[in-house]
């Protein structure tokens, strides 16, 4: 039951600077260009490619893998505000050692793809739960 959040200080869209309207003409809101992609925001692909990165990297059925992403949160990292990312995974069993390096590897290429953070500008944290933490059905596993 892998679940990875992912926070990013990445925003989904960059502000244009509106252009002015002759004097007497209604104004209306200029909406700025979304200009990484498709879904609130969202690269395309984005959420698949994590779903894929994760599923590989555990070895778990895709069924099961939920993915989230939060753009636009103030993030610094490294003293600085360029691109960065903070994920959390969570899984029954399936990570640890070696796996957790892959997956990692694997999450961080779809973030510098997708969104251009840089992997040296990227944590990860691995939580291994146990399956009475993990809600579901209204039951747990």
């Amino acid at each position: 039951m892998p679940v990875l959040k992912v926070i990013t200080n990445v925003r989904p869209f960059k502000p244009t600077v509106p252009v002015p309207k002759p004097v007497g003409t209604p104004q209306k809101p200029v909406k700025p260009p979304v200009v990484t992609g498709v879904d609130m925001g969202h690269p395309d692909g984005l959420l698949k490619d994590l779903s894929t990165a994760v599923t590989t990297g555990i070895g778990k059925p895709e069924a099961y893998v939920c993915c989230t992403v939060t753009l636009d949160q103030p993030i610094i990292f490294g003293g600085t505000e360029d691109p960065a990312a903070f994920a959390d995974i969570h899984s029954i069993g399936s990570i640890g050692g070696e796996k957790n390096k892959q997956i990692s590897a694997k999450v961080a290429a779809v973030l510098e793809e997708k969104l251009g953070i840089p992997s040296n500008r990227f944590y990860m944290q691995f939580h291994d739960s146990a399956p009475s933490d993990f809600g579901f059905k209204g039951s747990t596993f």
